[in-house]
């Protein structure tokens, strides 16, 4: 069941929207120490707050256990709620077996795969990952506070609502369902991607005079993802959500072209506000490049030498998502590297 705007009738709860941890445990606990959370029992409470994960715990750090545990006894306790994020739904797809071919599975186990979750199968004990899977397979896909919402990737309506009439819920409930959504071509492949991996800007088949762009590590690519929650802005040098080694100039004589009606569909439009990770931003968020008025991210690459940050949000006193709500949280080392 969704949570709705009736759970929050006379209560003032504020809530903490932690973004992407990936393995970083001590990020974690850094994050939770200085919103005011306390461990008690063996989980860490606020005595007036919830936090609010957005996904991807897992894959990368090198803390995996540990982040899924404290999350795990924070949701399980009542002090947290959770999404699920495109790693949490890439491990399920990797140890989920074809029914045709008990040597393959939903998410191949090529080497590209392998290495991006490295972390999680090195770390975890055969019976830890299969506890952590289980868990996973809880996990909503969204939440709809009424007042807000979260997401991981990317919130869409038509998505959504596909998956809830798919799913008759807001997650999954047998592996047959990943096995399905992990079916390219079908329509719940691409709704589960749009919402755990958001839209992206097909250049080969749009009139934006470009057909691939080089990005900052050099990888060439076809796709690109897009700022959906940008606001008005309609061009591709504001709309797409990469930063680029523009190595022959090409992509500078494209600057200011309209975005195709087709990506242009994917913004979000509504007054909600919606908080959701993903989307690797560096640095302190910045307006358009990071949210809009009423849609943020909260991830800012904690695994990457960046930082693991938290929106703090009072849903009875919200006017427009603001930067100066954003707890974050680096290493000592980090902040050194940052200074020297």
């Amino acid at each position: 069941m969704s949570i709705r705007e009736s759970d929050l009738k006379g209560k003032s709860m504020e809530y903490d929207i932690i973004g992407d941890i990936h393995g970083c445990h001590d990020h974690l606990v850094g994050l939770l120490t200085m919103l005011g959370y306390w461990p008690t029992d063996g989980v860490w409470k606020h005595a007036e707050r919830t936090t609010v994960f957005v996904g991807d715990l897992i894959d990368r750090g090198p803390s995996q256990w540990a982040v899924i545990q404290t999350v795990k006894r924070m949701v399980e306790a009542g002090s947290a709620k959770i999404v699920m994020g495109n790693h949490e739904f890439n491990a399920l797809a990797f140890g989920t077996v074809k029914s045709e071919n008990p040597l393959t599975f939903a998410r191949e186990h090529r080497l590209g795969n392998i290495k991006q979750h490295e972390a999680f199968l090195s770390q975890l004990t055969p019976s830890q990952q299969e506890e952590a899977l289980n868990w996973f397979m809880t996990m909503p896909l969204w939440l709809d506070f009424g007042t807000f919402r979260v997401v991981h990737a990317y919130w869409g309506d038509e998505s959504i609502n596909f998956i809830k009439d798919w799913l008759q819920a807001d997650r999954f409930s047998t592996r047959e369902q990943i096995l399905q959504a992990s079916i390219e071509g079908t329509e719940a492949f691409r709704h589960v991607e749009l919402v755990l991996k958001g839209p992206e800007a097909d250049l080969k088949h749009r009139d934006y005079g470009i057909e691939s762009i080089t990005d900052k590590e050099l990888n060439i690519r076809t796709k690109v993802r897009i700022n959906w929650w940008a606001g008005l802005e309609k061009t591709i040098d504001h709309m797409f959500d990469v930063l680029l080694n523009d190595l022959d100039g090409t992509y500078a004589e494209s600057k200011g072209r309209a975005l195709h009606a087709d990506d242009a569909k994917y913004q979000y439009d509504s007054s909600i506000p919606v908080f959701f990770g993903h989307h690797w931003r560096s640095g302190e968020a910045s307006f358009k490049k990071d949210f809009s008025d009423n849609a943020f991210c909260v991830d800012y690459s904690a695994v990457k030498g960046g930082k693991l940050a938290a929106y703090v949000f009072d849903p009875s006193n919200h006017i427009k998502c603001q930067p100066q709500n954003v707890v974050y949280y680096e290493s000592s080392s980090e902040r050194n590297k940052a200074q020297s």
